[in-house]
């Protein structure tokens, strides 16, 4: 069978070779790692061609080629006798790329609304009014009860720490 380096799902296999059926019983029976590594050398490209297709990354591709790899390890004994596995893989990849999709987008949109809220803005009139402030936040923090003043407190100079003003 002639080797590519291209991404291309192959079904050439050498006549002592199992099936993916027979590879797929043989790693549930026995849990062989070399009936799941062939299953995974017979498939990689496939799945991680079908993850590129979605998710147009290629490194968040491997991370979904590898969750995919993980689930078929897990859910091996469940998988139907008939069931055609470049078929489920196919399916498993589309799940796994677009949850991969949804985690990172909601990763970005967290870290845009952190910039955000890090981007405290003191401007000249803040620092001219602050000083009809000062006794105010002064008896504010004397109200509070002593592990809640701590940890306003705590809070104001890890931002000054950090440059920040609150």
């Amino acid at each position: 069978c002639p080797t590519s380096a291209a991404f291309v799902h192959t079904t050439c296999r050498s006549a002592n070779d199992m099936d993916d059926a027979q590879l797929l019983q043989q790693y549930v029976e026995t849990g062989s790692p070399d009936a799941f590594g062939q299953l995974t050398n017979r498939h990689i490209n496939f799945v991680y061609g079908a993850a590129l297709r979605i998710v147009r990354d290629r490194h968040v591709a491997e991370e979904v080629t590898q969750a995919v790899f993980i689930v078929l390890a897990r859910k091996a004994a469940t998988l139907r006798h008939e069931a055609v596995l470049s078929s489920w893989l196919l399916s498993t990849t589309r799940y796994a790329a677009l949850g991969q999709m949804k985690i990172n987008a909601r990763r970005k949109r967290h870290e845009r609304r952190a910039a955000e809220m890090a981007k405290t803005v003191w401007t000249e009139e803040a620092e001219r009014n602050w000083p009809q402030y000062e006794g105010d936040m002064d008896a504010a923090l004397a109200s509070l009860r002593e592990t809640d003043r701590k940890a306003v407190l705590l809070r104001i100079f890890a931002c000054r720490d950090e440059g920040l003003r609150i």
